[in-house]
């Protein structure tokens, strides 16, 4: 038994240690290596804060397609919205899209306008080219059809050119020409608008005429648009009666006829046309002619100035031209 158990730890010493050693030896280093990493790894971390650079941290995957999906379908309904071969039926489509699923993803992006920059106008006020774009402060910036924005402010009689330009995320740009506009020029019942120089700039609907334009000179006649240096010279003689001046009509390219804005005709004449004027204002302010029944002023004799009543004022002073004649013959 002894001689078998000695030779049994013998053969245990022999074979097994060797094995066991070298497993601790391999465990040991392991613990040493990791050790050392982790080590290295808090050293790199370290030095990354004490410079100053902190671990960037990337959206995570569901945030980049939202966004992606939010631009792309910006993109394709801004594009599609400005196309003229959609039909009725599916431009109301795109619209209920728009405002049911584009409108609050803009909202949760931030894609809302919020500053509007309007260059470029003088006669136009910054309220009238808010009413003609229809949007405010609260509007999707990516609803915004630059296209159809822009062909709505060209089409105003006094925009002559317009740009429109969007910055994301909350800022669109208006840069408007407006026309100079001296005159108004009606022909065969079409108004048209007119420059300083007789140029016609483009056709003004009735609809069209806001205050300013209704402040300028309205002229009527075949070739009256080129004279309107004429025209306007010629009024400013008028002294206080020009703002009761309607319009002018030029007759047979040689003379004007003036509407005053109560209705009666004054006819100038051909030449002296100025001096004309200033005897007309001369005479209401002196005798307020134009608070009569009179129908029409003919000055186009040159040492007299006619009166013609009307039809109501002929009426009674013919009654009364026939009650003093039957007073006198009693």
């Amino acid at each position: 038994m002894d001689y078998r158990g000695r030779l049994l730890q013998s053969l245990a010493s022999q074979i097994f240690a060797p094995l066991q050693s070298r497993l601790k030896k391999s465990v040991a280093a392991s613990k040493i290596r990791a050790s050392k990493a982790q080590e290295r790894s808090s050293y790199k971390r370290n030095s990354s804060r004490s410079k100053g650079i902190d671990t960037p941290s990337w959206p995570s995957f569901s945030v980049w397609v939202t966004t992606l999906v939010v631009i792309l379908g910006s993109g394709v309904f801004g594009f599609l919205s400005g196309r003229q071969y959609l039909t009725h039926g599916s431009s109301e489509i795109l619209k209920n899209v728009k405002m049911r699923f584009v409108k609050p993803l803009s909202d949760v992006f931030g894609l809302t306008l919020r500053y509007i920059e309007i260059t470029g106008i003088s006669r136009l006020s910054p309220r009238n080219v808010l009413d003609i774009g229809q949007f405010s402060t609260e509007s999707a910036l990516p609803l915004i059809d630059i296209y159809a924005l822009r062909q709505k402010l060209e089409a105003k009689p006094l925009v002559e050119n317009a740009s429109v330009r969007v910055f994301y995320p909350d800022r669109l740009v208006l840069d408007i020409v407006e026309r100079d506009i001296h005159a108004l020029w009606q022909h065969n019942g079409i108004v048209y608008a007119v420059d300083y120089d007789g140029r016609v700039l483009t056709s003004v609907q009735k609809s069209e005429i806001d205050p300013f334009l209704q402040s300028l000179p309205y002229i009527i006649g075949p070739e009256a648009y080129r004279y309107v240096k004429d025209y306007e010279a010629l009024i400013n003689h008028a002294g206080f009666l020009k703002t009761q001046i309607s319009s002018g009509s030029f007759v047979n390219q040689r003379r004007w006829t003036l509407k005053l804005k109560n209705g009666v005709d004054v006819y100038l004449p051909e030449k002296e046309a100025p001096l004309a004027l200033e005897l007309l204002s001369v005479l209401e302010q002196d005798h307020h002619i134009l608070e009569k029944d009179i129908a029409a002023i003919d000055m186009r004799l040159p040492d007299r100035v006619i009166f013609r009543l009307t039809p109501r004022a002929v009426t009674e002073r013919a009654r009364f031209i026939g009650y003093a004649s039957k007073k006198r013959n009693m």
